[in-house]
């Protein structure tokens, strides 16, 4: 199975929304070095998943189903 970890829901965004907008690197701040730059505000809003597709939930069972064959 793999390793690859997920943000849980109503986890923060590791950049702040206006970076996150512009796909540029956040310095984490509060607030963010590109905000104060630009005296703007500088907010961090939660990470929203959208429930798996249902191939999604078929190959995450197949997966699973799988790993429990010897």
């Amino acid at each position: 199975m793999s390793d690859v970890s997920y943000p849980k829901p109503g986890a923060l965004r590791l950049a702040c929304d206006e970076c996150h907008r512009l796909k540029v690197k956040c310095s984490r701040g509060q607030p963010c070095t590109r905000c104060a730059a630009r005296d703007l505000s500088c907010r961090y809003s939660l990470i929203v998943r959208r429930p798996p597709t249902t191939s999604a939930k078929r190959k995450l069972l197949a997966a699973q189903e799988a790993a429990k064959l010897p």
